[in-house]
């Protein structure tokens, strides 16, 4: 009897791995601030999708462009100068949907430039996804002189296949986690994809 208790002690705590590890925790977006690094420059993004662009001056912040973005960001860098904005993903998730736009570049005057597809800059036959999202990358960050983003992909550890019975806590926990995949590199003038590198 108490190996029976046992066994099914260790099956519920494996279901709250998997089901923890699966879940959302998306929250209703706020309007945000996204500074450039050297916090010349400035995105102000609300509730609506409206993005506003500033430059900070003596004066106080001085609008520059305000256009409407077709979804909400997980992600946007602004570059030093205020000549580009990259949107990457979507705060609420991207639903799976291969055509979703993952990564989104905007110009100086706020007019998009480029746009990749989710399906272009992930494996999504490989990733771990919860209920609304693909999870594919884990950092994002321009080059130290800004002429690139780099975006890190990842995949899931193990094959969706292999998780559906565990046997351990330890399967379990490998069956929500992800490992490095490619190291996706665009041209900030153009917001162009121009490499993709294999992660060790």
């Amino acid at each position: 009897m108490p190996h029976a208790r046992q066994t099914i002690l260790l099956a519920l705590a494996l279901l709250l791995l998997v089901t923890s590890a699966r879940a959302d925790t998306y929250s209703t977006f706020v309007r945000t601030e996204y500074y450039s690094a050297n916090r010349e420059y400035f995105v102000v993004v609300t509730d609506r999708q409206l993005a506003t662009m500033y430059r900070v001056e003596s004066r106080g912040p001085r609008r520059l462009w305000t256009h409407v973005l077709p979804q909400l960001p997980g992600r946007l860098l602004v570059t030093n100068d205020g000549s580009r904005v990259a949107l990457i993903d979507r705060y609420y998730g991207n639903g799976h949907n291969p055509n979703t736009p993952a990564v989104i570049w905007f110009n100086e005057k706020g007019n998009e430039i480029a746009r990749h597809s989710l399906a272009d800059v992930a494996d999504l036959s490989r990733v771990l996804t919860t209920t609304s999202a693909s999870h594919w990358y884990s950092n994002v960050a321009f080059t130290p002189d800004e002429s690139a983003l780099v975006i890190d992909t990842i995949v899931a550890k193990r094959a969706a296949a292999t998780c559906t019975q565990v046997n351990s806590a330890e399967d379990a926990d490998d069956c929500g986690r992800s490992i490095p995949h490619e190291q996706l590199r665009f041209e900030t003038t153009s917001g162009k994809l121009v490499s993709r590198t294999a992660l060790p």
